[in-house]
């Protein structure tokens, strides 16, 4: 039941960084025409302080949320990898059960 239960969480957490690792396709360049049309969109106007300050903290934002994700499943692996899965084996001999875990 362990290595059943511990072998479906791995698999489910590849599967979700493997959907995760598909948002980041972007390109610099897409990413950067992201922000701008961002930043024209709340209404800062190109090549002013203001737009500036919108494009540096729309990348820091992005920067930041991509950091918690890869945190996230940093500490689901380091989770999945510390649970050892434990076999138990139990056999009877003349009304005597004796059990080994492994």
């Amino acid at each position: 039941m362990f290595q059943t239960k511990n072998a479906k969480n791995v698999f489910l957490l590849f599967i979700g960084m493997f959907i995760l690792s598909g948002c980041e396709t972007m390109s610099d360049q897409e990413l950067q025409a992201k922000f701008e049309a961002k930043c024209e969109r709340y209404g800062f106007k190109k090549a002013t302080d203001a737009f500036a300050n919108c494009l540096m903290e729309s990348e820091q934002n992005y920067y930041a949320a991509l950091s918690g994700i890869m945190n996230k499943q940093s500490v689901a692996i380091k989770s999945q990898s510390s649970q050892r899965a434990t076999t138990t084996r139990c056999s009877t001999v003349y009304e005597h059960t004796n059990c080994t875990t492994y």
